[in-house]
């Protein structure tokens, strides 16, 4: 017996999808569910409590290259992930560039629905 797996977060690449499911699936994703910001990705994986509650990470802003304030505005969900941040982000975190970019880009797709519904 072969056991697939069921890729649900929506952003790696996965043998199944949900929308091939459909309704044979046991999970539905809601199709207007707003998906988060890459910076809430780097948050939950990378930093420590002390680091995202205090910023005191230097030592990130100095791997990254980037200015204290292009690190400070990726966290608060004021920069998006351009191709130089994602392969910056991939090599500091080992998660691959196009993780980011497609964090990314799910993350604007489910803000543009946002705006569309609010219309």
């Amino acid at each position: 017996m072969t056991i697939r797996r069921l890729d649900i977060d929506g952003l790696v690449a996965g043998v199944i999808s949900i929308h091939e499911l459909g309704d044979s699936g046991f999970v539905q994703e809601p199709v207007n569910k707003q998906k988060p910001h890459p910076s809430l990705y780097f948050k939950g994986l990378f930093l420590t409590y002390e680091d995202t509650h205090h910023v005191k990470s230097k030592h990130l802003v100095e791997a990254l290259d980037v200015s204290q304030q292009h690190f400070s505005n990726f966290l608060e969900e004021q920069l998006d992930v351009t191709n130089a941040l994602a392969q910056k982000l991939s090599t500091v975190t080992g998660m691959p560039k196009d993780f980011w970019l497609r964090a990314q880009h799910h993350y604007d797709s489910s803000n543009n629905l946002d705006k569309d519904n609010v219309k």
